[in-house]
């Protein structure tokens, strides 16, 4: 079965409102069971833009993403007395707003006119693809990560490779009643099956079969300002638009957080030899960003049912399988990005050149000692509640050092994190 082939899975009331846009004002709504669509007021689009662009901490910027992002969706829903002509000025300072700052973001400084912006603007907007882009063998690449473990760090690293389409957690775009923060494996298996369907048309550029991901790309701003193309949304995305930008990258990346069991999928990464990149933290890091102190023994044995589930699956999966699967720890990432970031594009067939990879680099800003931040923050009986429920394997396979007195966690000379072992014969960067 192709893109979008599959049984049909359980689809909430189709009359239940999908979020419709007309206002620069935002709301983040919390999915909870039952009800995709609960809101509470939050800030302004413009606002929450400009954070985006201007967060260099990719701690940070990380945290912005989810707790921002990922623990949200986003009411553009206009009072019902709202008048069509308000929706249409409403809509057009959305797109200036949206405009401004992409092309802030790409020519700084640079001094350009309205006319000159919109002019470059629409050539973005009608630019065909180019067939000699459209190689018979494209790269398709899965970042599988958990919230606060570095996912959208490592998607922005290609994300900002010219040749790379990203696509920003897709799995946000179905309409099925989902809590956004509970990421149990239970909770989020009624989204296995429609993400690789999701994942399917992506790979395809076949956007017909998942009307869902349009209109969530067209009402919510962030969804495409994350994926790298907001110039080609101020104006509503469309079939078209999407599927011509699609054809003119050769190689596609998509990012997850909510994939519990990487095997679920096996039949479409078999079917379009995908390279998966799971991304993985150290337990106390991953508790100490979420900055939460409550349930943190049922969040650990969460993610470290997660993590344990999907490394042996793939060190116990067919050898393909094992040959496209790539382990990465954020702590490397974060701290020798300029070691990690080429063996990852080495892992999946693109070499870098001195020119791109000093493009990509320099998009992120390195924090040394952002990785084990924990250590100094995070409280020692809290640190304790995560190794009583994290099993001790865990620890061991990916290199991190328990610790049983608080002198030893808050002594920088005893190193907690070391070189990551090899597991299994898996491909992992252990320099």
């Amino acid at each position: 079965m192709g893109c979008g082939m599959r049984p049909k899975h359980p689809q909430p009331n189709p009359k239940a409102p999908f979020p419709d846009p007309g206002t620069t004002n935002f709301r983040l709504a919390t999915r909870v069971k039952g009800d995709p669509w609960a809101f509470s007021p939050a800030q302004s689009e413009a606002e929450l833009l400009e954070r985006i662009v201007h967060a260099q901490d990719p701690e940070t910027s990380e945290a912005e993403h989810t707790s921002l992002l990922d623990q949200a969706t986003l009411d553009l829903r206009p009072p019902r007395t709202m008048k069509k002509l308000h929706l249409t000025f409403l809509g057009f300072s959305t797109f200036l707003v949206v405009l401004y700052i992409a092309v802030h973001r790409n020519y700084g400084n640079h001094s350009m006119s309205m006319s000159e912006l919109i002019s470059n603007y629409d050539l973005q907007q009608r630019e065909d693809p180019d067939p000699g882009t459209l190689a018979d063998k494209s790269v398709h690449v899965l970042v599988n990560g958990r919230m606060r473990t570095g996912s959208s760090l490592i998607g922005r690293y290609f994300s900002h490779h010219p040749d790379f389409m990203y696509l920003y957690e897709p799995e946000q775009s179905l309409r099925l009643p989902f809590d956004r923060l509970n990421d149990s494996a239970e909770h989020v298996e009624k989204l296995q099956l429609p993400f690789y369907d999701l994942l399917e048309c992506f790979f395809e550029c076949n956007f017909t079969r998942s009307p869902d991901l349009i209109r969530f790309i067209r009402r919510v701003k962030w969804m495409a300002f994350l994926s790298e193309f907001e110039h080609a949304s101020a104006k509503g995305m469309t079939f078209e638009i999407l599927t011509k930008m699609c054809r003119a990258k050769r190689h596609k990346v998509v990012k997850t957080v909510r994939v519990n069991d990487i095997t679920n999928g096996l039949r479409t990464l078999k079917k379009y030899d995908v390279k998966v990149i799971q991304i993985v933290r150290d337990p106390r890091g991953m508790i100490n960003s979420k900055g939460l102190r409550n349930r943190t023994d049922v969040i650990t044995r969460v993610y470290c049912d997660w993590l344990k589930t999907n490394m042996d699956a793939a060190t116990k999966g067919p050898d393909w399988f094992r040959s496209n699967y790539f382990i990465v720890r954020y702590e490397d990432l974060s701290e020798r990005p300029r070691e990690v970031v080429p063996q990852l594009y080495n892992f999946i067939g693109i070499p870098l050149n001195d020119n791109i990879s000093g493009i990509l680099l320099s998009s992120q800003k390195a924090l040394p000692g952002n990785s084990v931040k924990w250590r100094y923050t995070l409280p020692f009986n809290t640190t304790q509640i995560v190794q009583d429920n994290c099993p001790n394997d865990v620890f061991e396979r990916l290199g991190y050092i328990q610790i049983y007195e608080e002198e030893v966690q808050h002594d920088e000379s005893v190193q907690l994190v070391l070189r990551m072992p090899l597991i299994d014969g898996l491909n992992s960067f252990n320099g």
